[in-house]
């Protein structure tokens, strides 16, 4: 909302009373979600609702309504399942037309402010959408009912018994099927981490001591590391790439990320020794200590993909820029091994064209160019080369930081401080996670109920408790307090009362809170943990094994039919 404050349109913040409003007013609710970070949620603002002409159809036609998919989770859940069903997709930003109720009658991703003859622009859409209200208000509730009746046919529950011996051989073969053999990773593009895939296949090598499960997320690690997912000069993960080799990164950079890429490379580097994760663990909490580490000890959510509006112009470099900086055989070396180009090997993502602006994407691990170019003392030098282009980068404006402090995504940091510095014996690791987690308790925690957002009403979710719980179990496991594990237990403890269901699975809001629209079961896995999954496995290590063993069997049907992409759940049958 801060962000949207210089809008002429009239946003309304969400909450109960905008239901009423819409409803007293009689006019269609136009909401929008998106998050700070999302570089197509500031493209749609400045084309869109900075615009007088887009602001004067929405503030009287409609109810205009921003949502941060972060502050309300809950309710950008509900209406991406609906995306996903009406158009085959979905994303930020989120554009929802909906019944005066909530309902939404119609709902996309991003619309430019005028059409192609092709799409729809949002202008068009307004004015169509302001005229069947009028008119032919019978289409539009038509069209929301098929929305209700098709949320109401989810099926977040499909039991079935499993077989943990069966359902690990199918994991395997599916992780072998979508495993990119050149690029590492999943998939052909757009390209996410997926940090629990990862985390499940390295604990399905160890456990089953299978040297090609390894070796996939080894050299996963290391093509994501050596690419530009990763910032090379200032360290941290960057969202995902829209391509198969890691090339073309959106440059948002997200807390949660670097959360579980975190406990994903300290454990990696525990298990297969390979000093690169170690270093790579410690550039993570390098630049979560100099960017996303507040005052308080906790941690900020993110950083955007722009700067000065432009997309990745923190982040890339002009060539010249590199000439006039650094001695000509440095800015040769580095002109080299990160093919830069004079017209820019940055791509511009829709037209393929030249930006003339370069991403620093090495062509190779440095080991191996070192060895083609017979260059001794390469890495070392590549070292100082890159410290210099920080200091340089540091002149020009940051990205803007979304300064949110976040329950979940800060127990998904602290869980991986915590599991970092129990690996690689770092204390210092740990004390970064004690001091988040003291805010957390003292902030976070009121009168017994877990909030979303410290300080605030926003009570949390089933992820606040989940994640949280995760990380006062690595705590214990890291320093054998006694209080973490008190804490992790009435966590635990809490969560049942609070988010069970006759149907073994957990809903996303508490019983104190009415659900949006449907009661929404988070089962399915994206870049974040599925919290329904992760609390199978907390509840594996509590001891609790029947609580576990019925949330796994309530999605039996779905770890039967695509185990791999059930990671979470997965997990409990690997971790000991």
């Amino acid at each position: 909302m801060r962000q949207h404050a210089g809008n002429p349109v009239a946003w309304w913040p969400w909450s109960e009373e905008v239901l009423e409003e819409g409803q007293r007013r009689d006019v269609p609710l136009f909401i929008s979600i998106g998050y700070s970070a999302c570089h197509w949620c500031h493209v749609m603002n400045r084309e869109s609702f900075e615009d007088e002409e887009i602001a004067g159809l929405l503030n009287k036609n409609f109810l205009p309504v921003k949502i941060d998919r972060e502050e309300h989770p809950e309710i950008d859940a509900v209406y991406l399942l609906a995306c996903e069903m009406a158009t085959g997709r979905a994303g930020w930003p989120l554009t929802v037309l909906a019944l005066p109720d909530g309902w939404p009658f119609f709902i996309t991703t991003y619309l430019p402010k005028e059409g192609d003859g092709t799409r729809l622009g949002l202008k068009e859409l307004l004015k169509l959408a302001k005229k069947l209200w009028r008119e032919d208000r019978g289409r539009l509730l038509e069209a929301a009912q098929n929305f209700k009746k098709a949320l109401a046919q989810i099926a977040f529950r499909r039991e079935a018994t499993v077989e943990p011996a069966l359902l690990l051989e199918r994991a395997f073969e599916g992780a072998q099927r979508q495993f990119d053999p050149q690029f590492g990773g999943f998939g052909k593009g757009p390209k996410f981490p997926l940090a629990t895939r990862l985390l499940f296949l390295l604990r399905y090598g160890k456990r089953f001591a299978d040297a090609k499960a390894l070796e996939m997320v080894r050299f996963t690690l290391f093509k994501m590391r050596f690419s530009a997912l990763f910032d090379q000069v200032g360290f941290g993960f960057h969202r995902y790439t829209v391509d198969r080799a890691w090339k073309v990164p959106h440059f948002e950079k997200m807390l949660y990320d670097q959360g579980l890429l975190l406990y994903l490379y300290a454990e990696a580097a525990a298990l297969l020794k390979e000093p690169v994760f170690e270093k790579t663990a410690e550039e993570i909490v390098t630049y979560l200590k100099e960017r996303l580490r507040s005052p308080s000890g906790a941690f900020f959510s993110a950083e955007s993909a722009e700067s000065a509006e432009k997309e990745g112009l923190f982040y890339t470099w002009r060539l010249n820029e590199i000439e006039k900086n650094l001695p000509p055989p440095e800015a040769e070396v580095l002109i080299k091994y990160f093919s830069l180009k004079r017209e820019g090997n940055y791509l511009e993502e829709h037209t393929g064209q030249p930006t003339g602006r370069n991403v620093l994407h090495p062509v190779d691990f440095p080991w191996l160019w070192a060895q083609k170019e017979n260059f001794d003392g390469f890495e070392k030098l590549l070292s100082s080369i890159l410290l210099k282009l920080k200091k340089i980068r540091a002149k020009r404006p940051y990205p803007p930081r979304d300064e949110k402090i976040l329950t979940d995504w800060n127990g998904l940091v602290i869980a991986g401080l915590a599991h970092a510095g129990r690996l690689l014996h770092r204390p210092d690791f740990i004390s970064l996670a004690k001091e988040a987690f003291v805010y957390l308790e003292q902030k976070a925690l009121w009168q017994g109920r877990l909030l979303h957002l410290p300080e605030t009403n926003l009570k949390g979710l089933l992820e606040d408790y989940v994640y949280f719980s995760w990380a006062a179990w690595e705590l214990w496991e890291a320093t054998e307090a006694e209080k973490y594990l008190k804490l992790f237990y009435t966590l635990l403890d809490e969560t049942e009362k609070l988010f069970s269901s006759g149907e073994y699975l957990y809903q996303q809001v508490g019983k104190d809170q009415k659900p949006f629209l449907i009661s929404y079961y988070p089962v399915f896995e994206g870049a974040l943990p599925s919290s329904n999954g992760l609390l199978a496995l907390l509840f594996k290590q509590a001891g609790k094994d029947e609580a576990s063993e019925r949330i796994i069997s309530a999605v039996g049907g779905y770890l039967l039919e695509d185990p791999f992409n059930f990671p979470s759940f997965m997990m409990s049958f690997v971790s000991s």
